[in-house]
């Protein structure tokens, strides 16, 4: 994938946050944010904040791979941390007289794939802009 098609990707997931909000409020799935289903005002804090990242790589270009995988690699341990806690529950919960446990849901499974993705785009971003054989560090 060319590189000029890979920012504009970049830009458009971000750029794109406020109809990630909108199915969210309408239809309950938030499959950007999963992790913070039982947080509404961090959710749409955080729905905020990669908006504003989207008018930040519009106006600053050379900044669009950086802030694409820090604030990916930030949802991937977000997102890893709650299915931590989650598991922590499931144990709660199998230890007591109830053993209705909650599954990790579709929503959550698609924020992963969402992350990893924009998260290996904006990798591949930044290493295209390294030298081969350079010794260079890709995550500089």
């Amino acid at each position: 994938m060319p590189t000029a098609t890979r920012l504009s990707l970049l830009r458009w997931y971000y750029l794109a946050t406020p109809l990630f909000w909108l199915v969210g409020l309408i239809w309950g799935v938030n499959v950007r944010v999963a992790f913070l289903d039982d947080f509404p005002v961090g959710r749409n804090v955080y729905y905020l904040f990669c908006f504003v990242l989207g008018i930040a790589m519009v106006r600053a270009p050379t900044y669009v791979s950086r802030l694409a995988f820090a604030e990916s690699a930030a949802n991937i341990g977000l997102l890893i941390l709650s299915v931590a806690v989650w598991y922590l529950r499931m144990l709660d919960w199998a230890a007591g007289p109830s053993v209705a446990v909650r599954a990790v849901t579709p929503a959550e499974l698609v924020n992963f794939v969402l992350t990893a993705v924009v998260a290996g785009v904006s990798y591949r971003l930044r290493g295209s802009g390294t030298r081969a054989g350079s010794g260079a560090s890709i995550i500089s």
